[in-house]
């Protein structure tokens, strides 16, 4: 996180103010031993103030305990007056360490204790220097309160190897161990990596870190805003272990090269660090959305995410993953392709090099993608290839639904497809279509009102782009009112109003569609291996052991040919080939031949073949090249040489006994 560095950074400066502290208290101890006692030099007696106690030059104190040097403290000057004030005039404090190496140094122009009252004054370019070349530096400070609390009232300076720190004031509390730094705090480091505050407040002992005015972070290309809030701290490195801000959090990422910016915004905002090193976060708002937007990128040119509360892992590499909960939405805008957004009561995301690159939705996903509204139980999104999966319940309900301006359909799992610009529904899929006519005048015909087309089968496949097309598969069904198509599979394309199956065809239609004058009740059924209908040419074409069965007539063929009148919403003719048989079932009447065209509005039947033959229930038959059949009265007329087979009704009777 930003805050890492920040945080060592602090404790350093900390530290270096501690020492102001020890400073100070030096004093005092040298007060309690007596000065005329362990010197190096003596006190000189020469003072110009009647009210002092004495002056000494070139003073120099070694404090040991247990044979061990602490400190070495020397002054150009001291002097003591009986107000209990002593002055050290050219302070040089060195401290030393365990193992008996010299620490930090302390050096200022002049500093001031009070016997009494235990307090001290330091002023004229405090001065620091630590053993590994950093320094602190102000130009006064105060220890009051009998020693407990440390002051400065004027800027803090720290510099160090890699960081730079300054402070307008600087305070230290012992008994609570309290550092407080106000007055504009600023931390950088020689990468750039910054921390502002107006008011930082460190607790040591604890590993408390306070900005309860706000802080902004810098660290790289990662910025981090916060209105107020607390750092934890522990470990030897002085790591933070846990954040807590609240009054706004906005941490922003603006990366030029890649193009990429991205900003995340919470009411309030928390983290730990996990085992491995990544932060456990968790951001929420009560009043308005936690918000997650990605501008630019190699996917798409903007994500944008929306939740109440959302937990994330965030490793050193970014975001690895985050969880909404609670109502939350997204919206997508791809490099190419429509625009998809959605929302979910659930979600779940997944990043790739700052980008999100997966979205999980849970319970009462909508999506929205152009013209489609897609409602489910769940949904998947792969953001690189802009697919996304809908699942409905395995209960059955609720169901994917899929709603356009075109019509509805639901099925139990649905695919879209933004780069192939394709929808793919499985498992029981029912739908309808709007301004669709199945087998008849167009629907776009202002004049013509009907009602949706609907369809069914084990999956639809839907393809707006190149090309427009429904495709149905396995048990696939469309109807329309009384007209009904069944096959294995049905390719629809809309566009055009162009039709085709293929395998069992079975369409059923009212028998007036073919004839005026049938009953409303009665039905005309085809069975093929294939059919097409094209609104173009105004044709339907049956392939493959075609059966036409109609209230009077049933008709077998290889290949029929249903034509629609230009003008009329009705057939004009029906021309069927290759072995063709028709019945008439009211006269019992048969004609054969290789092809039969029929006229819708003359009622009369042309017959071709080699020969050609029409044969009444009598056995008659009358073959030619060429007959006409008449369903009206159910003569045949025949217009060149022709073959006669007549049997007279006593050839019908039985023989004579002998």
């Amino acid at each position: 996180m930003a805050t890492a560095r920040v945080i060592r950074w602090l404790s350093g400066l900390g530290l270096a103010i501690l020492l102001l502290v020890l400073g100070g208290m030096v004093g005092l101890r040298l007060h309690r031993k007596n000065l005329s006692q362990a010197l190096d030099h003596p006190i000189s007696a020469a003072h110009t103030d009647s009210s002092a106690l004495g002056v000494n030059k070139d003073f120099k104190y070694l404090e040991r305990i247990d044979g061990r040097l602490v400190f070495a403290l020397e002054a150009l000057q001291t002097l003591g007056t009986k107000s209990g004030w002593h002055d050290i005039q050219g302070v040089s404090l060195q401290l030393y360490g365990d193992e008996q190496k010299p620490g930090p140094l302390l050096t200022c122009e002049q500093a001031s204790f009070n016997s009494k009252t235990r307090n001290a004054r330091l002023s004229g370019n405090i001065h620091i220097l630590f053993p590994d070349g950093s320094f602190l530096s102000t130009d006064a400070g105060s220890l009051d309160q009998g020693g407990r609390s440390f002051r400065t009232s004027t800027r803090v300076i720290y510099v160090g190897k890699t960081v730079f720190g300054s402070a307008g004031r600087a305070s230290f509390q012992v008994k609570k161990s309290l550092l407080v730094l106000s007055g504009g705090v600023m931390v950088q480091t020689a990468s750039g990596n910054t921390m502002s505050a107006p008011r930082v407040e460190y607790q040591r002992e604890q590993g408390i870190l306070r900005i309860p005015e706000g802080a902004q972070f810098s660290y790289g290309l990662l910025q981090l805003d916060a209105g107020g809030g607390v750092v934890e701290i522990e470990g030897e490195n002085s790591e933070p272990s846990a954040l807590r801000l609240v009054g706004g959090v906005r941490i922003r990422v603006d990366d030029v090269l890649s193009g990429r910016l991205f900003e995340s915004v919470s009411e309030t905002f928390q983290a730990r660090r996990d085992a491995e090193g990544s932060w456990q976060v968790d951001a929420a708002s009560s009043s308005d959305w936690v918000r997650l937007d990605v501008v630019g990128g190699s996917r798409t040119l903007y994500q944008s995410f929306r939740g109440w509360r959302i937990r994330a892992v965030y490793g050193r590499s970014g975001l690895k993953s985050a969880r909404s909960t609670g109502r939350s939405c997204f919206r997508m805008i791809p490099i190419e392709g429509p625009i998809r957004h959605g929302e979910a009561e659930e979600a779940r995301l997944w990043f790739e090099e700052g980008e999100i690159s997966n979205i999980e939705l849970e319970r009462n996903v909508v999506l929205y993608e152009e013209s489609i509204l897609a409602k489910a139980l769940s949904a998947r999104i792969d953001t690189s290839s802009g697919k996304a999966i809908l699942q409905g319940s395995p209960e059955g309900r609720p169901r994917v639904s899929l709603v356009s301006d075109r019509g509805k359909v639901q099925a139990d799992q649905a695919m879209l497809s933004r780069d192939q610009q394709r929808v793919e529904l499985h498992g029981r899929v029912q739908g309808e279509l709007n301004e669709v006519q199945l087998m008849g005048r167009s629907a776009g015909d202002p004049e013509t009102k009907t009602e949706a087309l609907h369809m069914a089968a084990d999956s639809l496949k839907i393809s707006r782009d190149p090309e427009n097309y429904y495709e149905l598969k396995g048990g696939a069904r469309v109807w329309q009112g009384e007209k009904l198509l069944v096959g294995d599979e049905i390719l629809y394309r809309p566009t055009e109003n162009h039709l085709r199956a293929n395998g069992h065809i079975r369409t059923t239609f009212p028998a007036e569609f073919l004839d005026p004058k049938a009953s409303e009740t009665e039905d005309v059924v085809l069975v093929s291996r294939s059919m097409e209908f094209s609104e173009k040419s105004r044709q339907a074409h049956y392939q493959g052991q075609v059966v036409f069965t109609g209230p009077d007539h049933v008709l077998s063929a290889s290949d029929l040919l249903i034509e629609f009148d230009p003008v009329e919403d009705e057939v004009r003719t029906v021309t069927a080939s290759g072995a063709v048989e028709m019945q008439d079932l009211s006269r019992g009447q048969k004609l054969n031949g290789s092809h039969i065209i029929r006229d819708i509005k003359t009622g009369l039947v042309e017959v071709e073949g080699s020969p050609a033959r029409a044969t009444d229930s009598r056995g008659n038959m009358l073959a030619g090249h060429t007959l006409t059949f008449s369903e009206a009265d159910g003569s045949v007329s025949v217009s060149e040489e022709t073959e006669t087979i007549y049997h007279s009704e006593e050839m019908n009777t039985e023989p004579k006994k002998p």
